[in-house]
């Protein structure tokens, strides 16, 4: 009975044993306490009610469907509010239990109806369960949608983001920072080209933009036009270069803009094409940022050419004409060193603020606001930080009161985000930080990594902190393979947060991201136990909360069990114990799953040898009659298991599909021309780009479809290859 063991307890006469229609409403209740809920409440004949619970997003509909369905002959419900009084037993128990869920009390008018009445509730069940479903869009704020769109984001949730961003859109965020986030999907879920390809790129390559936008230009110019193949000679990629378009060319001007090495190599070809030593621009840059070996024998090649080469000098000796000469030219790191070296008058201060906020970075920032300190007070009055919300954020942290007002690493940031709570513009310099906090020697200090941990296991600092998450995921997703296991113990720690204290769709799907990620990395029996013991509470509840199991959540169940079957266990026994629960929790809802996802869990299970965990009777599924002859569909992914499941789940059902697996780590002419053949394209794009996705890019014709998949089950390649054979044989 779950949760609901107090509810169906004296002085309540009813019991969830099936019994009556009553009782059946209970069990039904009893059995999926996630979905809709109707507890039935009698103490007499007299006194019988029913407690319909509901979500608050869908509780407008639930209203209309229990009037329609019991509102007008037997009862007193007319669609009103029914608040709960605390004095009344039924209304006690039930409070306990709603798990803040809305609540719909319904009163028996006829005595000797109430079978009629609990009949109906009943098909009000069935309907609801096998409805179409709804995208209920809650009302949310400007700062939440931010947060939604930025956990979509990390967890490769393309409907979520797009979703965020349409709320966005409405409640008035400004259409430059649409049109930002636009470039940052089209980066993210369809690649370079795409980016370039944006309406609107032009028109945003002549404005001030974030360096993180800029970023995302620079890998695409990069990879598109720079290098579009690996290993590419030097001379090769300075001709292509200087076939650039001018604002290509000039993306980036300064040292302190550069977050990649992208950027780098970008911005090292113009000092080149300028006659000026690229050798200095490594000692300029603020981002912790990673250089490959083709790369690094690129720049190796540019800077040979300028040994004795000098530094780029200033034409006048006045220091107001020289700050001007130099953001004129782009050269804001210089700007900002000569106003540090200057008397703070008021052109200095606002050069170096001016400066700061186009480098856009933490250290720039605090430099800046270092000048304007050291200035006379009329003139800090005169000068604007305003039109920087970085520099807004880090001067609330200068005068403020909070300890360090130095922002190093993620340690410093929840430090003063714990002594100032009301921090608002905290989360500007988190989103910095991500490139900037260098992850050494940060994580090869245990007592830092510790303190992280008890930061993040400190659950009482506020909405500032929840929306700090997805930046600290991004951080530690820039860890490198070998030394993952310094990071785990964050990991774990924010996977209990998120399993404690984050019930939402997102939170979950992070959760089931981070979770993934450390069982193919592979963890100690004692990791390993913690590991499942926070995702038995987020998926069954306890308790305060009735968990997450629901069949819109099955995928997430599906996908640690492949993750578990794939991977090596710290602690075998314990893993097939969570495995079997979890099948054994499908038994609620399985009829009331899509035929795609039941007929999955059945392969999944079937392949564990645990079949006999399902419902016995199981429906009986016919091949789909239509005919796929001569139709070809190819699934791309670096995990082989998951695309053998896909394929054969797809073969089974659909007549004559030709479903072809691809995992290469390199382009090949085979590759290619399935890209160019296949009626359809699936990739899962969660691991990085590489040459081999590159190569599908590269050969897919504009006129077929490619999808694309966030993660790496097999389940959601099925959907999507589903949905589009529905739709188009």
């Amino acid at each position: 009975m779950g949760s609901f063991d107090s509810f169906f307890a004296d002085p309540n006469r009813i019991r969830p044993d099936g019994a009556n229609a009553a009782s059946r409403l209970a069990e039904r209740s009893c059995a999926d306490p996630s979905g809709l809920v109707v507890l039935p409440w009698s103490t007499s004949e007299a006194d019988t009610r029913w407690y319909v619970l509901a979500l608050d997003e869908s509780l407008e509909q639930v209203r209309e469907e229990v009037l329609a369905h019991v509102g007008v002959s037997y009862t007193d419900y007319r669609g009103q509010p029914t608040p709960l009084d605390p004095a009344d037993p039924g209304d006690s128990a039930v409070a306990t239990v709603a798990d803040g869920r809305a609540c719909i009390r319904v009163d028996l008018l006829t005595v000797g109806m109430d079978f009629a009445v609990s009949e109906s509730l009943g098909r009000l069940m069935a309907l609801w369960g096998s409805r179409p479903v709804s995208k209920f869009r809650p009302t949310r704020g400007l700062a939440e949608a931010l947060h939604d769109y930025r956990m979509s984001v990390r967890t490769a949730q393309r409907d979520g983001a797009d979703e965020a961003l349409d709320d966005l859109r409405r409640l008035g965020l400004d259409i430059v920072n649409v049109r930002f986030m636009e470039l940052e999907l089209l980066s993210r879920f369809d690649g370079p080209a795409a980016v370039l390809a944006h309406p609107q790129v032009n028109e945003l390559l002549l404005i001030n933009r974030p360096a993180s936008v800029t970023d995302l230009l620079a890998q695409a110019v990069d990879r598109v036009h720079l290098r579009p193949a690996p290993g590419i000679d030097t001379e090769s990629v300075k001709a292509n270069f200087a076939q650039l378009p001018d604002h290509h060319r000039r993306l980036l001007t300064s040292p302190g803009q550069i977050r990649s090495q992208s950027g780098l190599l970008l911005l090292a070809l113009s000092y080149t094409e300028r006659g000026h030593d690229p050798s200095s621009l490594r000692a300029g840059i603020v981002a912790d940022i990673a250089i490959d070996d083709d790369t690094e024998r690129i720049l190796g090649d540019l800077c040979v050419e300028f040994e004795e080469a000098p530094p780029p000098e200033t034409t006048t000796s006045d220091i107001a004409s020289q700050l001007r000469e130099l953001l004129d030219q782009g050269r804001d790191d210089e700007a900002l060193e000569l106003a540090e070296n200057a008397d703070p008058v008021y052109e200095v201060v606002w050069s170096a603020l001016y400066a700061a906020r186009r480098l856009d970075s933490l250290a720039a920032a605090q430099r800046a606001l270092a000048v304007l300190e050291g200035a006379a007070t009329e003139v800090r009055n005169q000068v604007p930080t305003d039109a920087s919300p970085l520099l807004t954020a880090l001067q609330g942290l200068v005068r403020g009161s909070a300890p360090q007002p130095l922002v190093g690493d993620w340690n410093d940031y929840f430090e003063n985000l714990a002594a100032n709570p009301d921090w608002t513009t905290a989360l500007e310099v988190a989103e910095r930080g991500v490139s900037e906090w260098p992850l050494v020697p940060f994580i090869n200090d245990a007592a830092c990594v510790l303190r992280l941990c008890r930061y993040v296991e400190a659950h009482d600092q506020g909405t500032t902190f929840v929306r700090t998450i997805p930046f600290l995921v991004e951080w530690l997703s820039r860890v490198p393979e070998q030394d993952r296991s310094a990071v785990i113990p964050v990991e774990q720690s924010l996977i209990a947060y998120l399993c404690l204290y984050d019930t939402t769709t997102n939170g979950l799907k992070m959760v089931g991201q981070l979770a993934e990620g450390l069982i193919s990395f592979g963890l100690d029996a004692v990791q390993f136990e913690q590991l499942v013991d926070h995702l038995e509470y987020r998926w069954e509840g306890g308790s305060n909360w009735s968990g997450s199991k629901a069949p819109e959540t099955v995928g997430w169940a599906t996908d640690l069990i492949e993750a578990m079957t794939d991977n090596a266990c710290g602690d075998p026994a314990r893993g097939a114990t969570f495995t079997q629960g979890l099948f054994r929790s499908m038994n609620a809802f399985f009829s009331r799953l899509d035929v795609p996802v039941k007929r999955h869990v059945v392969l999944l299970a079937t392949e564990l040898d645990l079949e006999r965990l399902l419902p016995r009777e199981q429906d009986v599924e016919e091949v789909e009659t239509r005919d796929c002859r001569g139709t070809k569909v190819c699934h791309y992914s670096l995990c082989e298991k998951t695309l053998q499941r896909a394929k054969d789940s797809l073969e089974q059902r659909w007549r004559n599909l030709d479903v072809v697996s691809r995992s290469d780590m390199r382009g090949s002419n085979e590759l290619g021309g399935h890209a160019r053949n296949a009626a359809l394209m699936v990739v899962g794009f969660r691991a990085a780009q590489h040459s081999a996705t590159d190569c599908i890019s590269d050969h897919r014709p504009p006129n077929k479809p490619t999808r694309k998949v966030s993660g790496k089950s097999s389940l959601e390649f099925v959907l999507v290859t589903e949905a589009w054979l529905m739709e188009n044989l």
